[in-house]
């Protein structure tokens, strides 16, 4: 078959027949595509062994898992084993034999998680796999797991539902990232346990919470004598519904004051914007008057962001007499707050950058001006509760 440039594109393209074929890959030699008669796409690679004096072929895993450009990669390096004298098919092999549990998160880690999870996610994952997978899963073979072994481990867990939970994710991942690198085979030992019931942590503040937390805000800039950088960044949380590290990382370079928008080039999400309310543009216009950093909410050290969010938030609490209010439940009260007033649930959903498959093909297009209309909205709302203004003029006014 002709050599051709394989691309996203032209894979996607090619049919099942009724019989396997391959198409040559025409930038690396010996890099195919091949195509079983069900359907399934697979990457091989041919190369001659030479102290064997024979033709090997090595599955180095399936499309769409694994793209043409990753596929090249790893053709690369198997053929630079092959010149060192080592068959990479024959280690592949002996390496599913003999791969443990612990020696399959490793791996899975270093590959997997470095190269496609955002380094929190990382770092969630490789404390997970540390104190919950190793310890009662690490000696086993990986070969060796079953769906019985992995409820069993997961039941003893039952005292701690949420990192349970948690636990079981992360562990199904890598079982699915085994079977994509042919170290273990078979359905993912994973399916089918049953997750434990978690208690929602989410929390909203009552209108007496939210007067007491203003109150604190408004005593604790008039103590530093100007607005902080954390107090600001807390501000900006509340007006917009943004998440922490959205705020803190913000740069001067992604902020539009004109436009009354604020971009977030690598979320959660993904690329993202959100729309800034007239009370957060006031934030920030204070803010650029002293401007000092290229960050919105510089720490001491000016080239880094703060790092004092979470000591203010909590000593913002201990003020207001507020408990168990985390950060992130002041994303929440945003969210809460517009539902209250009746906004729809696909334009919160655009404002906040939350997405789902269910709704983000409803949303993606929505005019920024629409976000900016209801970010007012519920920043006018969120602004009177943390004067002491009740919410129902705003309510009952739109």
């Amino acid at each position: 078959m002709e050599r051709v440039r394989l691309t996203k594109k032209n894979v996607q393209a090619l049919e099942p027949t009724g019989k396997l074929y391959r198409v040559p890959d025409s930038e690396t030699r010996g890099l195919y595509l091949q195509v079983s008669p069900a359907g399934v796409k697979s990457w091989v690679l041919s190369f001659w062994y030479a102290p064997e004096g024979r033709q090997r072929f090595l599955t180095i895993g399936q499309f769409p898992a694994i793209i043409p450009d990753d596929a090249r990669k790893q053709a690369l390096g198997a053929k630079t084993q092959v010149s060192h004298g080592i068959d990479p098919a024959t280690q592949k092999k002996e390496k599913r034999k003999a791969s443990t549990v612990a020696e399959a998160v490793d791996e899975f880690l270093a590959d997997h998680g470095k190269i496609r999870l955002k380094p929190k996610t990382l770092t969630s994952y490789t404390e997970t796999a540390e104190k919950r997978i190793k310890p009662k899963l690490g000696r086993l073979k990986i070969t060796d797991l079953t769906t019985q072994k992995v409820a069993v481990w997961h039941h003893e867990q039952k005292d701690h539902p949420r990192a349970a939970n948690l636990a079981l994710a992360v562990l199904s991942k890598l079982c699915s990232w085994a079977r994509l690198h042919e170290l273990r085979l078979g359905n993912n030992p994973c399916q089918g346990v049953p997750r434990f019931h978690e208690n929602q942590r989410d929390r909203v503040p009552d209108a007496g919470e939210l007067g007491s937390i203003g109150k604190a805000f408004r005593d604790a800039e008039k103590a530093a004598g100007k607005l902080t950088s954390p107090l600001a960044c807390l501000m900006l949380i509340i007006q917009t519904g943004c998440r922490k590290n959205e705020a803190r990382h913000l740069s001067w370079d992604n902020v539009d004051i004109d436009a009354r928008i604020m971009k977030i080039p690598d979320s959660k999400t993904g690329s993202i914007t959100y729309a800034l309310p007239e009370e957060a543009v006031e934030i920030l216009k204070r803010l650029h008057e002293t401007k000092r950093s290229k960050w919105v909410f510089p720490g001491e050290k000016v080239d880094i962001p703060t790092g004092t969010v979470d000591s203010t938030w909590r000593a913002i609490c201990r003020a207001a007499q507020v408990e168990g209010l985390r950060i992130h439940d002041l994303r929440h009260t945003w969210g809460t707050t517009a539902g209250e007033l009746n906004i729809s649930g696909p334009l919160i959903r655009a404002a906040m950058n939350h997405k789902t498959l269910q709704a983000s093909a409803r949303y993606l297009n929505l005019r920024d001006q629409a976000k900016i209309n209801a970010a007012d909205l519920v920043s006018r709302v969120l602004t009177d509760a943390l004067k002491g203004v009740g919410k129902e003029q705003n309510t009952t006014s739109s």
